[in-house]
């Protein structure tokens, strides 16, 4: 992911850009939000590609086409212009790594989850083709992983079953390597040429190499049209079915539905216990880094100078602030809030200026805790520009910041300065791991709601508190919600708890439930980062 440059547009149609994903002679395919905060990736055409009646007559089919593939496999559509200067469509935005990444990093993969992975994909063909499609550059690259499955993205050159090629007559499309041989030969290209691609992703998940090999495109096209392929290596089970999807006749091979039956999971083997090693973790990263996004050109009027304050005086209590929808706040951990004010007395609203109400940030930015300081940042400015950019907005929103450092005596003195300033209508924060009854007391006193996020623990009195929202369990209460739903949603036959020395107290608030109901309890030294042999106990 990386910043937008000076010629990157800053909307999309109704889509607000944040970052670039990535670029390619096609166009650039950026992160975008949608105007209720979901997260989209679009991809916009050139101009120079867009200027072609025939490419532009084909984007415009195939961005039809494409909305009407579905299953849990596929990444969807969810919006496009096809008719725009610079034709764009957005889908689904996917936190995950590729699978050419994780390949990469970890090699090849155990053969269960290869063969998990190759029934979920063999799943999204057949819908591709179900809805009259080939995709054409089936690829490694082109497969997300999300926590649950495969996502099959970038239909860039998917086309109808047997159109004519809209492209210059020479051109070949796809992937060598990847390609089959009648698309290599410029042949038409049907379902099974995205059949074959599957049986290369395979051999190349379960081998860390491809089937074909490597080298200039000329020689792994020859290697592919005229050679069998290399699948040295590949587990005995999945061999069969990999040399029925690699046989050079298309007519010969199965198709996407046969191969997601094949592949299916055999009785008794958990088809979700698929997921390859680190692939949460990964996917945490993603997530965060697209919340990490560099701030974007302010839209809203400047924040107000930090500095030191008058102490908390005594005046009229403040109007209530509700929990409700007017700037949806992305934040560490994927938590949102957001908030609408009643307008205070004497604030009126003429055509020419609307009433600006502050919202005040409590953050560690530079102390120990920064990270999460800064992600809280990030979130609430792309939520308060995205307000003030709303052309119904009926107010506008100030963002004032105050950073404690992470240090106590700062804190109760940032709380001051906010809970002082008559404009102040909520705090979010502060954004330390344990929320103090001190800092509570301040905005308790105040009468200024609290919106804590990401906080793990709080040493306040909570049932004695009126302003304190909390949108996250504390972690002495993840037990239950645990315990529920190992009991209730997917019930489990067998229970053990691993307890994090590194972590004690956090650890023991979970622990100490589960031990109680004689769950067993494996403890794991501090500093020890792996948790396998634990974990195959």
């Amino acid at each position: 992911m990386r910043p937008l440059t000076p010629d990157d547009p800053r909307t999309v149609g109704a889509h607000r850009v944040l970052a670039r994903l990535g670029a390619g002679g096609m166009g650039v395919v950026y992160l975008a939000r949608t105007s209720g905060g979901q997260l989209v990736a679009a991809k916009v055409i050139r101009a120079e590609h867009a200027a072609d009646p025939g490419f532009r007559a084909r984007f415009r089919r195939e961005a039809e086409a494409a909305r009407r593939v579905t299953g849990p496999w596929v990444v969807p559509v969810t919006d496009a212009d096809t008719e725009a200067h610079e034709p764009w469509l957005t889908t689904a935005f996917v936190p995950g790594p590729s699978l050419s990444e994780v390949v990469a990093a970890e090699g090849p993969l155990p053969p269960a989850t290869v063969r998990a992975l190759g029934a979920r994909l063999a799943e999204a063909l057949d819908a591709v083709h179900g809805a009259g499609l080939v995709h054409r550059d089936v690829k490694p690259a082109n497969v997300l992983l999300a926590l649950d499955g495969p996502r099959l993205i970038d239909f860039g050159i998917a086309r109808h079953e047997g159109a004519t090629a809209l492209t210059e007559p020479d051109a070949l499309l796809g992937t060598p390597g990847y390609l089959a041989p009648e698309q290599a030969s410029g042949e038409r290209a049907g379902p099974g040429c995205d059949v074959f691609a599957l049986g290369c992703v395979l051999a190349y998940t379960a081998t860390g190499h491809r089937p074909f090999g490597d080298g200039g495109a000329a020689a792994v096209l020859f290697r592919t049209v005229h050679e069998p392929p290399d699948l040295h290596g590949l587990p005995p089970a999945l061999l069969p079915l990999v040399e029925a999807c690699l046989a050079k006749d298309p007519a010969s091979r199965p198709t996407a539905r046969d191969v997601a039956r094949l592949l299916a999971a055999p009785p008794g083997e958990d088809p979700d216990a698929w997921a390859p090693p680190g692939l949460s973790a990964l996917i945490a990263a993603r997530s965060a880094a697209a919340l990490d996004v560099p701030a974007l050109p302010a839209l809203s009027a400047p924040e107000p100078p930090t500095g030191v304050g008058e102490p908390v005086q005594s005046r009229p209590a403040r109007r209530t602030v509700l929990i409700a929808g007017v700037a949806s706040v992305l934040l560490a951990g994927g938590a949102a809030a957001a908030w609408t004010t009643a307008r205070r007395p004497g604030t009126g609203t003429t055509s020419r200026t609307l009433p600006t109400h502050t919202i005040g940030l409590h953050a560690d930015l530079t102390g120990p805790g920064r990270a999460t300081g800064l992600a809280h940042q990030r979130g609430m400015r792309l939520a308060v520009d995205d307000h003030n950019a709303r052309a119904d907005a009926p107010f506008r929103l100030v963002l004032r910041t105050e950073d404690d450092a992470g240090d106590p005596a700062r804190a109760l003195r940032a709380a001051d300065r906010l809970a002082a300033d008559p404009k102040t209508l909520a705090v979010v924060g502060p954004t330390a791991d344990v929320v103090t009854a001190a800092v509570v007391d301040r905005y308790e006193k105040a009468d200024l709601a609290q919106v804590v996020v990401a906080a793990g623990a709080t040493t306040a009195e909570v049932s004695a508190t009126k302003t304190l929202c909390v949108t996250r369990p504390y972690d002495r209460a993840l037990s239950t919600g645990i315990v529920s739903y190992l009991t209730r949603t997917r019930r489990a036959v067998r229970v053990a708890v691993v307890e994090d020395g590194a972590d004690p107290e956090g650890a023991w608030a979970i622990t100490d439930h589960f031990g109680r109901a004689e769950v067993p309890v494996h403890q794991v030294a501090a500093g020890t980062d792996d948790f396998g042999p634990v974990a195959r106990t």
